[in-house]
């Protein structure tokens, strides 16, 4: 359907003409069959632009505005659906003579969201521009960037009545004719017609939000424009770190309320601990601070759980919980609808989180601190035999899975078998050393289900011995899975005695890609510190695996990378150590 460049809507006679006691509604309908033929002009590829008028109101004659002008306007400004024009044209009755009034941006009353100006500057109209103020011509009127637009940038019918039905209520306090026109962007009373401000390009305000100290700093600019505010949210709620407890109830409140903001979540850490300023550490008289239970307020969780039910761009969640609090929880995920790619947990495992990780196809990269043995333990057994369906990950779960952190062996026993594990990173379960050997050849079972090759493999245990590490390493060289790409391997004991040290040599040859290697030293007398012993271990190490380039050397709780570049070895302080066996 063809429409016409302009839509002549109403005249103050059409108003004037409805019939007494009519209320605002039927005025409303009236008058909402030309509004729809006005925005059946978008379906034509028309865009709303903002601060481009597309609605016009047209004096014929020199009127004479009502002492509540400037309430009149407000309540119009209000709206949030229409903006008054930069410059009002008008004259004073004690001076004829037209005065044009220039102000710095769009005047709205106080209180408005979408004005920039000083409050001095909206709270009301210039002093010439009062009661005694005649107005003429046509002045247009903005689509205020307040407006809720669809992403196409057309109008359905229900904006346009919205548009020009609150003038309704203001021209009806008018004695002189006048009437109301819609615009098409395209017509020729807007050719040429410039915003109310220069935009800079999109690149400018990243740029300079980019070089911005800081996030205060950048909740500021959002202020100044649409575009730095356009630019700066999403620099703001990009990636967010909760770590303060009410303000993490706040914060979550507020994206739970705003969708604009919830929708730019896509990386969300939250860290509760027994103290919200210091981590872990010493007490007064010297002991180690351990965690300790503390009193949430109420509703925290739960505040939580409605924000991430809005973030539906989610990929990385890291929830930390580093003290005695209640850690069944997992009941904030029931509602979710993300997609993570990165997932740090460290609530409990029951049928909340199971269900939860059932959903998460995208997932590659997960850690989880608890897991509960799909069976019970008898007196004559000490490996879980009764599956607890309600606690078991569905077969095809977890699809895309290839990094696994998880502090149980058992965690790694259940979800390696039938998904991509390549790295993988757990922990020994048992301290006896005839339940940790079967602990061992379960665990390696299941690795050789996995259907990828495992790159990078640390275990950790409670306490290292140098004939446990042999046999570990001997495990690990007779699996396929673990020998043809493995290219990361930890913790093992270093031996002291040349002899044995030969021989774990010999076991480190079977590894054809074997780049690095973390070896437990806390048993040496005196142990390596110093680079020139370093370097005569690795270089040892060498002679029999060339392919290492990395050796981490782990002393009690210290440890130290080695890293062979171009023949030179130097002690590497800057990398990672904690992410190095997720980077090989």
């Amino acid at each position: 359907m063809k429409v016409a460049d302009e839509t002549f809507l109403v005249s103050r006679e059409d108003h004037c003409s409805m019939e007494s006691g009519q209320t605002d509604s039927n005025i409303h309908s009236a008058i909402s069959q030309k509004g729809r033929i006005f925005a059946a002009a978008f379906s034509e590829g028309e865009r709303i632009l903002p601060n481009v008028p597309i609605i016009s109101l047209t004096f014929a004659s020199p009127s004479s505005v009502a002492a509540a002008t400037n309430s009149h306007f407000a309540r119009l400004s209000q709206s949030s659906q229409l903006e008054l024009p930069v410059a009002l044209r008008g004259s004073r009755t004690d001076n004829p003579e037209p005065r044009e009034t220039h102000m710095s941006g769009t005047w709205l009353p106080r209180g408005s969201s979408g004005s920039m100006l000083p409050t001095s500057k909206r709270q009301e109209l210039p002093e010439h521009c009062s009661s005694k103020c005649h107005f003429f011509g046509t002045f247009p009127l903005y689509l205020s960037q307040n407006i809720a637009l669809p992403t196409q940038g057309f109008l359905c019918d229900h904006q346009v009545e919205s548009l020009y039905h609150p003038l309704l209520s203001i021209l009806s306090h008018q004695g002189e004719s006048w009437s109301i026109v819609l615009h098409k962007p395209s017509s020729p009373m807007l050719a040429g017609y410039a915003p109310v401000y220069m935009d800079l390009t999109l690149e400018a305000y990243r740029n300079i939000v980019k070089n911005l100290g800081n996030r205060a700093d950048i909740a500021t600019l959002c202020r100044v424009s649409k575009g730095f505010q356009y630019v700066g949210e999403r620099a703001l709620y990009n990636t967010l770190y909760m770590r303060d407890i009410q303000g993490t109830i706040s914060l979550c409140a507020t994206i739970a309320r705003q969708p604009r903001l919830s929708v730019l979540v896509e990386a969300l850490t939250i860290y509760l601990s027994d103290d919200q300023h210091e981590s872990d550490g010493e007490t007064e008289d010297g002991q180690l601070r351990g965690g300790s239970e503390i009193s949430l307020p109420e509703g925290y969780w739960t505040s939580i759980s409605s924000a991430l039910e809005k973030t539906t761009r989610l990929r990385y969640l890291n929830i930390h919980v580093n003290n005695n609090s209640d850690k069944a929880t997992a009941w904030i995920f029931n509602k979710c609808t993300f997609r993570l790619k990165r997932f740090h947990c460290d609530l409990d495992w029951d049928r909340n989180l199971v269900a939860f990780l059932n959903t998460q196809v995208d997932l590659d990269d997960l850690y989880i601190i608890d897991y509960n043995e799909i069976g019970a333990a008898t007196p004559t057994t000490t490996m879980p035999t009764t599956p607890t369906p309600s606690l078991t990950l569905d077969a095809q779960s977890l699809p895309n899975l290839t990094t696994l952190e998880c502090t149980f062996s058992e965690a790694a026993i259940a979800i390696v078998p039938g998904r991509p594990i390549t790295h993988l990173k757990t922990c020994f379960s048992r301290s006896e050393l005839s339940e940790k050997r079967a602990e061992m050849t379960l665990l390696f079972s299941k690795l050789k289900l996995s259907t990828r090759p495992i790159r990078s493999l640390d275990i950790a245990d409670s306490s290292y011995s140098e004939a446990f590490s042999m046999e570990l390493l001997s495990y690990i060289v007779r699996t396929s899975a673990t020998t043809d790409d493995l290219h990361y391997i930890g913790t093992l004991v270093l031996p002291i005695m040349g002899k044995e040290r030969l021989q774990f040599y010999g076991l480190l040859m079977h590894l054809p890609r074997i780049e690095c290697v973390e070896v437990e030293v806390s048993e040496w007398v005196p142990p390596p510190e110093t680079l020139p012993a370093f370097r005569a271990l690795v270089g040892e190490m060498r002679l029999y695996s060339p392919t290492v380039n990395r050796v981490v050397f782990v002393k009690d709780f210290d440890r130290t990378v080695v890293t062979v570049l171009d023949g030179i070895f130097q002690i590497d302080g800057e990398i990672s150590i904690d992410i190095l066996w997720r980077e090989i």
